[in-house]
């Protein structure tokens, strides 16, 4: 059983303007405490988070994709119908 959370909000290049967000939290009973909240301005935060020692179990949103909206106003590729 996973006692120790994290929660990531990940930006496609991080910075200190737009860093990757991490929140952690404690299992106690049905509920989560938060513990902290971390701003990740490099990579370097994010590859250390990933060797912390566990177990922890972690949820993450990364950015598989572009507001389609974006995508067509920069022509960056033909949208399919709506």
């Amino acid at each position: 059983m996973f006692s120790s959370l994290v929660g990531v909000d990940f930006t496609c290049t991080p910075s200190r303007r737009k860093p990757v967000t991490v929140a952690h939290g404690l299992l106690q009973g049905a509920a989560v405490r938060l513990q902290r909240l971390d701003a990740l301005p490099a990579l370097a935060g994010f590859d250390a988070l990933l060797a912390t020692p566990g177990p922890w179990l972690g949820a993450f949103d990364f950015p598989f994709g572009l507001p389609r909206a974006f995508v067509e106003d920069l022509g960056l590729a033909a949208a399919p119908p709506r």
